[in-house]
């Protein structure tokens, strides 16, 4: 009967073996004594391809990072998740085009600003009090290019801030083209 290591084991293996080999180099880089072409050659065997399989180690480690999230995006657990003692993963979207519906957008911004200026802050309720229009259309305006993105560059809607305002922002657009989801640990 063969005793085989836990997939668990073998991982921490890797990962201290990883960390020992990368701490040994660190230091050997510090070292005054070490020659100029052993730096270098430490450096391209780090940056340049190496082996059979013509990529650099920064190169190796994006690859399997891009593997692990590709099946944490396939088999786990759906929407963001948390593991205890390594962090939140959250699910990103990438590439493909967005199309916003900008103008049914701005217009549930709006109605939220409004309402939010009705509600006493520090209770939640609601108030008939009429509000002043330039107060209103400062606070909606302000609201609307906050979410809009109308003060960066980008010019595009902000998901977060809609987040934020109670808004789900996948209601409001459509992505074409290349799409595919990555993870993104937080």
């Amino acid at each position: 009967m063969t005793n085989h290591p836990t997939n668990d084991v073998l991982a921490q293996r890797i990962l201290n073996r990883l960390s020992k080999a990368l701490n040994d180099l660190d230091r050997l880089a510090d070292e005054p004594g070490v020659p100029i072409p052993v730096l270098a050659r430490m450096y391209a065997r780090i940056d340049r391809p190496m082996g059979s399989k013509g990529t650099g180690i920064y190169q190796a480690l994006a690859m399997v990072r891009d593997n692990i999230a590709e099946r944490l995006n396939r088999e786990g657990p759906p929407g963001d998740f948390t593991i205890t003692g390594v962090g939140t993963f959250e699910r990103v979207n990438k590439g493909g085009s967005t199309h916003w519906q900008g103008q049914r957008l701005a217009h549930r911004v709006a109605a939220r600003a409004a309402d939010s200026l009705r509600a006493d802050p520090s209770t939640g309720e609601v108030t008939d009090e009429p509000i002043p229009p330039a107060v209103l259309a400062a606070h909606v305006a302000d609201e609307i290019v906050a979410c809009a993105g109308l003060d960066a560059a980008s010019k595009s809607w902000r998901k977060k801030d809609l987040k934020a305002r109670n808004i789900d922002p996948d209601e409001y657009h459509t992505t074409t083209g290349d799409y595919r989801r990555s993870i993104k640990l937080t």
